[in-house]
């Protein structure tokens, strides 16, 4: 019974039939999750004062104007920078990057063929390629669910039969862990870049594959510098040796109103550069919820829920009342404990209900039959 527990929850889990009620539990808890400081990121935004007063409320942005707010973020000595910027348009210059500076990461968007299941993208630079070999061009793109929320993001795309690309916040922690100085942290992330690598990009497997962003587990709180700012600091002394950017992967984007960028997330709405953010940090912190690898550990951790529920109705076999109560209590905290271990958060708890649930009602049933039984025989010898 026990084995078919099991098997029946992760079945559904991974047919999708727990999805509402795992995010349910899982958009309760990011509301009540207080947000911690970002470690490895720093924002550096465009917004609504900036796109007025630098670029007179003109899309697509100057490309002078982007060239000028990158030269003073490299001047900050930033471990690597990322853009999260539109720079597709032929009709502007493209943006001519600097020997002097740090990598960069362009992102790109991409479209989903719905039909082909693949993703069409779309160039950046003006339809140039990166100019220097340790610069590379990514998706920045996150999968909405079904109820227009982003929880996940991936860390490939599917682009072709046999291409696939790395998304924007994949290229980006790759790219801060093959520095000479790598990040701290980057000792798990080359890990985990190596399991990627074996496991020959499943991630881009739809619709199940990707890792949910841990906003209940680890939420950032970034607070974006404005460029004008970061202009108006940048040839100022001691910018490069005391900037806040110095070590840091700094991203560049946009977050005022006309560029349309705003996310719909369990915690409120989010710039897509924030996004970008919150997913970069999840790496560091040890990644997302990771579909199959959690659901085998959840599975386990079922089994191991059931041996305790038999164990505990073994031992209080003569004391039922003492057996249900205990029984009860396992009823209320292993769910959580087991959501936490497997999923790192406690908003999966329902997974582990169907389990406890059932061996608490066959040992009832047991019980019953017992008691029947007994009953019985008493009668029978009366």
């Amino acid at each position: 019974m026990i084995l078919g527990i099991t098997a029946i929850t992760f079945l559904l889990s991974w047919a999708g039939v727990l999805d509402h009620l795992e995010t349910t539990g899982l958009d309760t808890f990011n509301i009540l999750q207080r947000s911690s400081d970002p470690k490895h990121v720093v924002i550096v935004a465009i917004d609504d004062e900036d796109y007025k007063s630098l670029f007179d409320e003109t899309s697509p942005l100057c490309s002078g104007k982007l060239h000028e707010i990158i030269v003073a973020i490299a001047k900050g000595h930033p471990k690597m920078i990322g853009v999260d910027i539109d720079t597709a348009s032929e009709r502007k210059e493209a943006i001519e990057t600097e020997q002097d500076w740090p990598p960069i990461v362009w992102g790109q968007d991409a479209l989903l063929d719905e039909k082909a299941r693949v993703f069409l993208v779309q160039p950046v630079l003006g339809g140039r390629d990166p100019a220097r070999n340790m610069d590379e061009a990514a998706i920045a793109a996150v999968p909405m669910d079904s109820d227009g929320i982003i929880r996940r993001y991936y860390r490939q795309f599917a682009i072709g039969e046999d291409r696939k690309e790395d998304s924007f916040p994949w290229a980006v922690v790759k790219a801060a862990c093959t520095e000479p100085q790598a990040a701290e942290g980057c000792k798990e992330v080359q890990h985990t870049i190596d399991e990627v690598k074996a496991a020959g990009g499943k991630e881009t497997e739809f619709p199940k594959h990707g890792l949910k962003m841990n906003f209940a587990g680890q939420r950032f709180n970034f607070k974006p510098l404005s460029a004008r700012f970061v202009l108006q600091v940048g040839s100022e002394p001691g910018w490069d040796i005391s900037s806040p950017l110095r070590e840091k992967i700094v991203l560049l984007g946009g977050v005022y109103h006309a560029a349309r960028d705003t996310q719909i997330t369990p915690v409120g709405p989010m710039a897509g550069v924030q996004l970008m953010a919150q997913a970069i940090e999840t790496e560091f912190s040890g990644g997302g919820v990771r579909p199959l690898m959690n659901e085998v550990v959840a599975a386990l951790l079922d089994l191991c829920s059931g041996a305790v529920m038999v164990y505990i109705s073994y031992r209080n076999r003569l004391h039922l009342d003492r057996a249900l109560l205990i029984s009860l209590g396992v009823l209320v905290i292993f769910p959580l404990l087991c959501s936490l271990v497997a999923f790192s958060t406690l908003a999966r708890w329902f997974n582990f209900v169907p389990m406890i649930v059932g061996v608490l009602l066959h040992e009832l049933y047991e019980h019953g039959r017992e008691y029947q039984h007994l009953r019985e025989l008493y009668l029978h010898e009366i």
